[in-house]
């Protein structure tokens, strides 16, 4: 009796302890499960380990890389073919997609690569179902604006017209959070890259400072109607002045070589390879190839697909009101004026200040042809939106007359402002000493010698003053 006895406790305690044993491993499981749930969301967000693809100069994803989904290529109007009669709209390029990475560095985010999972739809509310489309015709004046700002394409001339524009009207500017000067460039424009805070939470009327573009998310922080803008610059020009403003030269180590550009471009990939093995990559070299289609939005893996950018370009097309040329700046100008139903004294600007260099060097056939292999996608660009912009002006009534009128005003303007101005350049605020200029041309010309960056600063403290229900004027 007692042995049975004894065998029923050691029973009983044998059950208990497989009891306890089951209770821990599902407890250790759903430890795990619950650590695993949390690692993938985490993961999502860790940084990419990037490699060198030996094919072309683009990064990818050394774990996976994703091919694009197939779809129908849009056609591409050729010199034969009618160009704007029939655009296809599609919701979303793949050349423009989320999807995908981006070779470069983003020193604010501490990111390895310019991350798409910044444009997670968590994060920002629900879309619009009707996105903002390229604008036609106005009826009155068209106060919002997003102007994606290009790099070393004379941008910063569309910069002060526009912030200068929004000055004088007391609009709101779309302010770059965290006392920087750009929307975070080179990562894709994020609304969190906003300073929501000094608007209140009101939408902004114009953003014209450097972001990279992102056309879903700019949408959400422009109001519905917004005109898309943009400038593009000849690729020859644009890369010498892009090499020399961003000191390629020393950030590619080539300071033993008598021409760096020439022996650039007759073996690029050496040099990003020499940049790359010796840690030297910075953010700017995203310009060094493709710059211009880079900062519209163009993922660095699509570079060496043409049907991809080509996509990409009727896209741009799709939705930008007007993209325009560097190279014929006053026609361009003219032409933006009709499409936002302003005054031409509203596009006035300085080319005595903004336009420096009017020489550049001559590039021999054989760097041409290098170039455009080097830069395809912007060379692509460039060609059809410099072809579409006279084809525009064609259909134009008494362009050539308003265009006189513009140059006209531009020479008084320059003139005016030279009577304004004491030696250096700086401004003379003195009433009395040009007596032949205006007391409000003075005030004009003030404006138009400000800086991005001096504008910026002036809006800050605009905006930071109003927001606290003081009055503000400028000095």
């Amino acid at each position: 009796m007692r042995k049975f006895r004894n065998c029923r406790v050691k029973r009983t305690f044998a059950s208990i302890f497989v009891l306890v044993i089951i209770a821990a491993y599902i407890t250790l499981n759903k430890s795990i499960n619950q650590n695993t749930k949390r690692n993938v969301r985490t993961d999502e967000r860790d940084p990419y380990r990037f490699q060198l693809q030996h094919a072309a100069w683009v990064w990818n994803d050394d774990v996976v890389y994703v091919e694009e989904k197939s779809r129908k290529p849009r056609e591409v109007p050729t010199d034969e073919s009618p160009q704007f009669e029939v655009i296809t709209h599609t919701n979303k390029s793949a050349s423009l997609a989320q999807e995908g990475t981006d070779y470069g560095q983003n020193k604010f985010l501490g990111l390895e690569g310019v991350e798409d999972y910044i444009l997670s739809k968590d994060d920002y509310r629900e879309q619009r179902k009707v996105p903002n489309r390229r604008i036609e015709k106005c009826k009155f004046p068209l106060f919002n604006i997003l102007f994606l700002k290009t790099h070393h394409t004379g941008s910063d001339i569309i910069t002060n017209i526009l912030n200068r524009f929004a000055d004088l009207r007391d609009l709101r500017v779309a302010i770059p959070n965290g006392g920087v000067s750009t929307f975070y460039w080179p990562a894709r424009f994020h609304w969190r890259h906003l300073d929501l805070s000094i608007h209140d939470g009101v939408l902004p009327n114009i953003l014209c400072n450097h972001a990279r573009f992102n056309g879903e998310i700019m949408d959400q922080i422009m109001p519905q109607g917004t005109v898309y803008l943009t400038m593009l610059r000849n690729p020859e020009t644009l890369f010498e002045s892009t090499f020399d403003h961003e000191h390629f030269t020393a950030m590619l180590d080539m300071f033993e070589y008598d021409d760096p550009i020439g022996s650039f471009l007759e073996n690029p990939k050496m040099h990003i390879e020499h940049v790359i093995k010796h840690n030297m990559f910075k953010d700017n070299l995203n310009l060094i190839k493709n710059g211009m289609f880079f900062d519209l939005g163009l993922r660095t893996a699509d570079y060496h697909k043409p049907q991809v950018f080509k996509d990409a370009i009727l896209d741009i097309s799709d939705k930008f009101t007007l993209v325009l040329i560097y190279e014929h700046l006053d026609e361009s100008l003219v032409m933006l004026k009709r499409k936002l139903c302003w005054e031409l004294d509203d596009l006035l600007y300085l080319k005595s200040y903004f336009i420096e260099k009017t020489s550049y060097r001559n590039f021999t056939e054989a760097q041409r042809e290098q170039l455009r292999n080097w830069s395809k996608a912007d060379s692509a660009l460039y060609e059809y939106f410099n072809r579409t912009l006279w084809e525009r002006i064609a259909n134009e009534d008494n362009f050539e007359e308003e265009l006189g009128l513009f140059k006209a005003k531009q020479r008084q303007i320059e003139e005016d402002c030279e009577d304004a101005t004491v030696d250096d350049g700086v401004f003379d605020s003195d009433e009395t000493s040009s007596p032949g200029t205006e007391k409000m041309n003075k005030y004009l010309c003030h404006k138009m010698t400000m800086s991005a960056g001096n504008y910026l600063e002036y809006f800050r403290t605009k905006f930071a003053v109003r927001k606290h229900g003081k009055s503000y004027t400028s000095g």
